[in-house]
């Protein structure tokens, strides 16, 4: 049987889309006190008292960490390149560790005492001062881009046990069975999934019966300080014990190991159960690692939303690797079921099967077509910006001996006064070869060239950090610097006759600072006036300043007046607010054009933008303005700045034909704004997701092969 639905967004924007979502970024990860199943309790008889404490699995990437405990699991599966941690520093650990192999993987270290680590033992959080954390040597150059797993068994008493996590960025702790490896069976007691500074969150659990319970703990650090505390909260709800301080009455027991048999089990669960935050093209990953008895890799079965899926299934030792690669990215927001099937050779054999759902973040695909005026700065010369355009400033110089007047290689130089075009390569030198003291950061911690937001999608294609920043671009630096740092470039005059529905386009790595602001706006008539496309300020309240620079009514809508004509947490000494650097008139009128970003955060505004530029249709002296300004805030890059003639969203909704030719279906259709994407699900349950078939479509008909012998279901084409 195949059934037919024809679907279509109606939109008035060339990207609106329907989407709906919630956000769960930093908030608890149960709403209700969960319970752990009592068949989860081993008796307290199991833990092996020769081996007390906790095993610590580590891992350091040279790319961003980005605060999510998503990107977390990923890296400590070996998923986002080679471990650069330092298996020599032992810190509180009983040994050394030993060098990952794979390179790819965590180092493993063993700690009897308590988890109260800081990456240079400092003394952060409430248990001071702090252990030093192993696999991270404190007098390193680059101790960022960090994730660890703390396994290990508890002792707990039945009833409701209140447990604490102290850290800086994020957590997660998870209790299952019959190891504390499990990433499927275990149950989510308590996490925080953003990065923070030092702070507790405090979670509470029912264990039913007493007894030792496998646990997980997993941390992350994208920057910056870096600790990790994990403590019992007493009845008293004031009381706090470290977990396994034996010095202290009232405390958890853990254990390394235990004594008992254990069952098969899943080492790595990717995309995890319940992860809200999945990447487009993330693959499902699993390896399942024997019980007793082996596990058959022939019974092994992968069903994603009701169709068993060809994954690929090998074995090594007593690890079973499944993985899977979806043939185009998850769609948008959506949520996804699946099942995993196997049986072990026992006689009878033990089948086991395993139900999960995770659910894919909220993007947008940026469909661009051949540009009309394009700018990749490859052909501009090092330090100098494309012919035609002007670059003026109002930057204090703060050059000074030793460092050489003019010098792309050090961002103190004059060099930096202006925007500038440089090479992605240039943030990872250490200023002057002579000078042994760095400029940039060793690894570009910051993120200038290395950082990307998740989900950025360009004409179908999920983009990484090296294809944000390509080769050269163009580069404004402020936080390297000290003193006013105001830096604005003009384009030439773009020739537009004759085109219409003009969009901007370009790839930026910024960041936000309290005391910053940039923009973007055009001209129509050589630069005499300009006309707002987006301005950057600092979006909320936070711990540096009690006032956000976004000035809202008290309806929540944008008080662009009183934006623009402040300055809330000071700012680049030229003029006497935001408003000084702009080239349009202040009014209520820009409003819509104001967004606010988030102070300090390197990931957030590393992305792909897009602008219309309505009044530019069919004008002949089409000029852009960008700005920077502030004094030691941070930077900003673009690359790959291009003008497109953009269509309008059809307003007219898919219409669909279709024909049998034996086994196979033909569809058509007319209306609709493409890219489209041809989707099935076997039946019409509110519960069964609907799956991409294939990739992109290119025109406007797909034949589907076998579609009434094998592949019987309900179809739709989706359009943007």
């Amino acid at each position: 049987m195949c059934t037919f639905m024809q679907y279509s967004k109606r939109a008035t924007g060339a990207f609106a889309l329907s989407w709906a979502f919630v956000s769960l970024v930093g908030v608890p990860a149960q709403a209700q006190t969960p319970t752990i199943p009592a068949t989860y309790a081993l008796p307290s008889s199991a833990g092996d008292t020769t081996k007390p404490g906790f095993i610590w699995r580590f891992h350091q990437v040279n790319g961003g960490q980005n605060n999510s405990l998503a990107f977390t699991e990923s890296q400590l599966a070996g998923l986002e390149g080679n471990n650069i941690a330092d298996p020599a520093a032992q810190g509180v650990a009983l040994a050394p560790g030993v060098a990952p192999n794979p390179v790819t993987a965590p180092i493993t270290f063993e700690i009897s005492t308590v988890i109260n680590v800081d990456k240079v033992a400092g003394s952060h959080g409430n248990f001071t001062p702090d252990d030093q954390m192993p696999g991270i040597d404190p007098a390193a150059t680059f101790t960022d881009n960090l994730a660890a797993e703390v396994l290990t068994y508890l002792d707990l008493p039945a009833g409701t046990n209140t447990i604490g996590v102290n850290s800086d960025d994020g957590f997660r702790m998870t209790i299952g069975e019959p190891n504390h490896g499990d990433h499927f069976a275990a149950v989510n007691v308590g996490q925080f999934d953003a990065g923070r500074a030092a702070a507790d969150t405090i979670f509470s659990f029912v264990v039913p019966q007493a007894g030792i319970y496998a646990t997980r703990l997993i941390w992350e650090n994208g920057g910056g300080d870096a600790n990790i505390e994990w403590f019992s909260v007493q009845p008293d709800g004031v009381t706090e014990i470290l977990v396994n301080d034996s010095s202290t009455a009232g405390y958890i027991k853990a254990y390394r190991a235990v004594t008992s048999a254990g069952r098969s089990y899943a080492s790595v669960f990717l995309p995890a159960p319940g992860d809200n935050a999945v990447s487009p093209d993330a693959p499902v990953n699993i390896v399942l690692v024997d019980g007793p008895k082996p596990i058959v890799p022939a019974t092994v079965q992968l069903i994603l939303d009701g169709a068993t899926v060809n994954a690929t299934v090998t074995k090594t030792n007593n690890q079973t690797t499944i993985s899977y690669k979806p043939a185009s990215l998850w769609v948008s927001a959506s949520t996804h079921a699946g099942r995993l099937v196997y049986s072990d050779n026992g006689s009878p054999p033990q089948t086991a099967t395993n139900d999960w759902s995770f659910t894919v973040i909220t993007y947008r695909n940026v469909i661009l077509p051949q540009p009309i005026y394009f700018e990749g700065f490859e052909n501009v010369t090092l330090g100098g910006i494309p012919a035609g355009w002007t670059a003026t400033n109002a930057t204090d110089s703060i050059d000074v001996s030793p460092n050489p007047q003019i010098d792309i290689n050090d961002a103190k130089s004059d060099s930096y006064m202006d925007w500038v075009v440089i090479d992605r390569n240039q943030v990872f030198y250490n200023g002057d070869p002579s000078n042994p003291t760095p400029v940039w950061e060793e690894g570009d911690p910051d993120g200038r060239v290395t950082h990307i937001a998740p989900g950025q999608i360009e004409n179908g294609k999920l983009l990484t950090a090296n294809e944000l920043m390509v080769g050269k671009f163009m580069f404004a630096e402020s936080d390297e610097r000290s003193g006013n740092q105001v830096q604005v470039i003009f384009t030439s005059n773009y020739d537009l006759t004759g085109k219409s529905n003009i969009w901007v386009s370009y790839h930026s790595s910024y960041v936000q600072n309290q005391d910053a602001i940039a923009s973007v706006e055009y001209s129509i008539d050589d630069g005499a006036n300009w006309l707002p496309v987006v301005y950057m300020l600092q979006c909320c309240i936070d711990g540096q300043d009690a006032e956000a620079d976004v000035h809202r009514f008290p309806d929540g809508t944008v008080d662009a007046v009183t934006t623009l004509q402040d300055f809330v947490d000071g700012g680049a000494a030229y003029g006497l607010n935001y408003g000084a650097f702009i080239g349009a008139p202040v009014t209520q009128a820009l409003a819509p054009y104001i967004e606010g970003r988030v102070n300090d955060n390197t990931l957030e505004s590393h992305r792909v933008e897009i602008y219309p530029l309505p009044m530019a249709a069919n004008q002949s002296k089409v000029k852009l303005r960008f700005m920077q300004a502030g004094t030691g805030s941070w930077y900003w890059g673009v690359d790959n700045l291009g003008l497109y003639s953009i269509p309008p969203v059809s307003s007219q909704p898919i219409q669909m034909t279709h024909s049998r030719s034996g086994a196979d279906l033909a569809i058509n259709w007319t209306g609709g704004q493409g890219p489209f994407t041809l989707q099935r699900r076997a039946d019409l349950n509110a519960a069964t997701v609907w799956q991409d078939v294939g990739g992109t479509i290119s025109g406007n008909t797909v034949t589907v092969n076998n579609a009434f012998t094998g592949l019987q279901g309900f179809y739709r084409i989706k359009g943007q």
